[in-house]
């Protein structure tokens, strides 16, 4: 077994000397340490100490729904006053969310970025999709609302 160089714990800012009392080894008092230093974590096992307890804190999945920084190929064929409303009505929506398990992401220079984040990949690629395709679908309605003229009346294409 490679051995690490040793480290005194005090040395390590995150790590805190501890008494253990093993329950599982009739209750015997050990001395430990206790880190979320991966390194000291990783120097005390390559010295033989024996992992106790370990916790773990795992940040979900994201997903990026729109981004104005780096439009997607299936938005290539929207205009940019169509890119525009569609970031605008994706932003109204996510902003609306009241999910438990789905978030919109939050922070410094996202501006231009609407993301979410959940406990599930599959869940957040299932959602995004769904509110893309009602996205462009209101993109496609108000667009054919538009392009309808109002046609003269009766009177005005007949004049007598």
């Amino acid at each position: 077994m490679k051995h690490a160089p040793h480290l005194t714990f005090s040395e390590s800012l995150n790590s805190t000397l501890v008494t253990i009392i093993s329950e599982h080894h009739a209750w015997r008092t050990l001395s430990g340490v206790q880190t979320n230093d991966y390194y000291a974590y990783r120097n005390a096992l390559l010295n033989g100490c024996h992992l106790q307890k370990a916790r773990f804190e795992l940040r979900h999945p994201e997903v990026m729904i729109y981004d104005l920084s780096n439009i997607e190929p299936d938005f290539d064929y929207l205009s940019d006053d169509e890119i525009i409303n569609t970031w605008k009505y994706l932003n109204l929506r996510i902003s609306k969310l009241n999910s438990i398990e789905l978030r919109k992401i939050k922070g410094d220079g996202l501006s231009p970025e609407i993301a979410i984040s959940g406990p599930s990949k599959p869940l957040l690629l299932d959602y995004k999709k769904s509110l893309i395709r009602e996205a462009l679908s209101h993109i496609s309605h108000n667009k054919q609302s538009s392009s309808i003229k109002p046609t003269a009346s009766y009177s005005e294409n007949f004049h007598t």
